[in-house]
């Protein structure tokens, strides 16, 4: 097999927690990849010997692909931030690329080949540290893979400890924008499960062992914006995720004190929301940090202009709220613009009465909840699963959910989605509560 030359090579970076698909994964990576030579993973294995000795096995298997292995008994795991900063710190020697995942991913044929062309093609000139990745499209354990597109990081809402959520949402332009030649657009945040980018970002944006879990996306997007980094969804599917693994062992449900560990998950959790606030600017800092800090080519106010977010207030633009066909990709917006376009924050209360008893039918796939104001322009939407319909029953047929809204609520309709007819009666309700969010 031909060399690789050291400046053509993509370090992997794979943290596994006690995950079956670890194997399985790495597998679908080198078989599917073009070069399988230019491949240098680095793994940190929280899980137990016989894991270990099935990658060991794996890496004696492909000699001519170098694996750098961290191995932790999973008790000894201190969450995924942490495992990613040991691979980076321990493993990373100069690879001119960087490929951040999680270890449960399926592959594109010659992924690899066609992640550098994306990164170096011409609509990337201008950047000098383009990213590309997102919210990977679904795959399941027999194989099947999701046709659409990298989805959109998405704003959902600010939890109460300051904390963003993200919901990944669908591309609707990819096929319209693939078809002129525009093969990514401009993003507003990272994935922690797909990044591609040059390697020195395992230098300049070194993970912070700090951080847990929740938090880590909104911090790093903050972190690499500021240090120069510039992000992007491709518009067609290059690597596939696994979401549904309500089976699979999470170190947030094993690392409890009721377990038998001194420092729980719940503790890593609050300590690492904390400095997150104060890394963003939510909260005063009195953290020096370091090597784990903002960058200095751009200001977190230059980030918060370009993605929408006003940190310290938890408050958040239209645009970066309404991920639809009237809201432009990501963009340096004015000063005027990014204050003017600030949506209210409400937490929105709505009380139903007992019709709402006959959506537990089979028959229903979901209800669409579309709050509107006096003109009946839609002001928010959220399709209501059998989930939630039985939440909202027990929650003595209130719903309630914290929400930017452009302009004050006025009433609500709630529509039935059949699954073998498709949208049924409409219903309306006539007055939606609301008082302020903080």
């Amino acid at each position: 097999m031909k060399q690789i030359k050291s400046t053509d090579k993509i370090f992997i970076s794979i943290a596994s927690y006690r995950d079956p698909e670890l194997i399985p994964t790495i597998l679908d990576c080198i078989s599917k990849s073009d070069k399988s030579n230019r491949l240098s993973f680095g793994i940190c294995l929280q899980d137990n010997k016989e894991t270990l000795f099935k990658l060991k096995h794996l890496k004696k298997q492909y000699k001519h692909i170098k694996f750098g292995i961290d191995f932790y008994d999973w008790r000894d795991s201190q969450g995924a931030c942490w495992a990613r900063y040991n691979i980076q710190k321990k493993f990373y020697n100069n690879e001119k690329y960087y490929l951040q995942l999680d270890s449960h991913h399926r592959f594109l044929e010659q992924w690899d080949s066609v992640l550098i062309d994306l990164l170096n093609n011409k609509q990337m000139d201008g950047f000098d540290k383009p990213i590309i990745g997102g919210y990977c499209p679904s795959y399941r354990k027999d194989n099947s893979c999701d046709s659409d597109a990298i989805q959109i990081n998405s704003f959902d809402m600010f939890t109460d400890d300051g904390d963003i959520v993200f919901r990944p949402t669908i591309i609707k332009e990819a096929s319209s924008l693939l078809q002129i030649g525009q093969t990514t657009v401009p993003a507003r945040f990272l994935s922690g499960h797909f990044i591609f980018t040059n390697g020195n970002f395992c230098d300049e944006c070194l993970y912070d062992p700090n951080l847990y879990f929740r938090g880590e996306e909104i911090s790093l997007s903050a972190r690499a914006y500021t240090h120069g980094y510039d992000f992007f969804h491709p518009l067609f599917p290059i690597i596939w995720h696994l979401y549904l693994r309500l089976d699979e062992q999470k170190h947030w449900n094993n690392h409890q004190n009721g377990n038998g560990f001194i420092i729980s998950s719940e503790n890593r959790s609050t300590k690492a929301k904390e400095r997150i606030r104060k890394l963003l600017g939510i909260e005063k800092n009195n953290i020096n940090f370091s090597i784990y800090g903002l960058g200095k080519k751009r200001s977190l106010k230059e980030y918060e202009k370009y993605c929408g977010v006003n940190f310290e207030q938890k408050k958040i633009h239209k645009y970066t709220y309404n991920v639809r066909l009237d809201s432009p990709f990501a963009y340096v917006m004015s000063d005027q613009e990014w204050i003017s376009n600030m949506l209210l924050k409400k937490k929105i209360v709505i009380k139903l009465d007992h019709f709402f008893l006959k959506y537990i039918d089979p028959k229903i796939k979901f209800v669409n909840l579309c709050i509107q104001d006096n003109t009946n322009k839609a002001l928010f939407k959220k399709d209501l699963t059998p989930t939630d319909i039985v939440s909202i029953i027990k929650n003595n047929l209130i719903w309630q959910q914290n929400i930017g809204i452009e302009k004050l609520p006025h009433h609500c309709v709630l529509t039935p989605y059949y699954k073998n007819s498709g949208y049924g009666k409409k219903i309306l309700i006539e007055t939606v509560d609301y008082y302020d969010s903080n």
